[in-house]
C-alpha cells in the first residue's frame, strides 16, 4: 500500500525543543514546542485536547517571548500534543522574529 501524499509545507518544520505557553480565555498553559516554523507548531503538554488557545507565546531565547495569535489545527488523542496555525493576522515583526531565530540557531 502507499503513503498518503502530503503536499510540500510553505514552511519547513524545525525540530526544537523551547518553552511556551497557550493562553486562552481563562488560564495560561505551560507547555514545550516539539516544532517550529514560521506558520505553525506542535506543542507537548498535559491535558491539551481542553485547551483552546487564542495566542501562544514562545520563548525565543535571547530575542524573549513572543506572543502570537493562534488557531487550533488539531490535538492527539490523549491531549499530549496540541498543533496549531499562527493566524494571518500574527504581523508586527512576530513571523519575522520566528524566521530570524530559525535562521541564527538552526542555520
Amino acid at each position: 500500500m502507499s503513503e498518503p501524499f502530503e503536499p510540500p509545507r510553505a514552511s519547513p518544520r524545525v525540530d526544537i525543543r523551547l518553552p511556551a505557553r497557550l493562553h486562552t480565555d481563562h488560564s495560561v498553559v505551560d507547555v514545550e514546542t516539539v516544532n517550529l516554523s514560521v506558520d505553525g507548531l506542535l506543542v507537548r503538554g498535559d491535558n491539551l485536547d481542553a485547551a483552546t488557545p487564542h495566542d501562544i507565546e514562545i520563548d525565543l531565547h535571547d530575542m524573549g517571548w513572543q506572543r502570537i495569535p493562534a488557531r487550533v489545527v488539531r490535538t492527539s488523542d490523549g491531549g499530549e500534543h496540541l498543533a496549531a496555525m499562527f493566524a494571518d493576522a500574527a504581523s508586527s515583526g512576530k513571523r519575522e522574529a520566528i524566521q530570524a531565530f530559525l535562521k541564527r540557531y538552526v542555520g
